[in-house]
């Protein structure tokens, strides 16, 4: 019997590495002073009206 366990690393799949260098993107220019973070409610308020002149057309 073979005691050695291999220890197999899960498959990354394609969506998953370019979500992972999204976020890490994201990170970089937001520590290197370049990005603008914007909070939960400013976020939502601008989707709301994106949403309200995207339906207006």
């Amino acid at each position: 019997m073979n005691t050695q366990q291999t220890t197999k690393q899960p498959e990354i799949l394609p969506y998953e590495e370019w979500t992972k260098k999204q976020v890490n993107a994201a990170y970089n220019k937001l520590h290197s002073g370049l990005g603008n973070f914007i909070d939960h409610e400013t976020a939502k308020a601008m989707m709301e009206k994106r949403k309200a002149d995207v339906l207006s057309k």
